[in-house]
């Protein structure tokens, strides 16, 4: 893994997944975003994205990608570092 570090958002994103919510885990470096996906488990609807809070475009293409895969977005969780 990246890092060991369980922060805020990691631990949401494990959370979420156990409660078997799909989840697209989003992260300005794509490795950060995999870990949590990976904390969980092998039975998570999950996906990493590598996006910019700062930029966008880069976060436009996030919510575009949840879109394309499940439909919809029903929960949006931000942190930051």
């Amino acid at each position: 893994m990246h890092t060991t570090v369980l922060g805020n958002g990691r631990a949401t994103t494990i959370r979420f997944a156990q409660e078997a919510a799909s989840v697209l885990a989003v992260d300005r470096d794509l490795a950060s975003a995999r870990d949590p996906l990976i904390m969980a488990g092998d039975a998570v609807d999950g996906e990493a994205f590598e996006a910019d809070v700062t930029n966008c475009d880069t976060l436009k293409a996030a919510i575009d990608a949840a879109v394309a895969r499940w439909g919809r977005i029903d929960i949006l969780h931000y942190t930051s570092a």
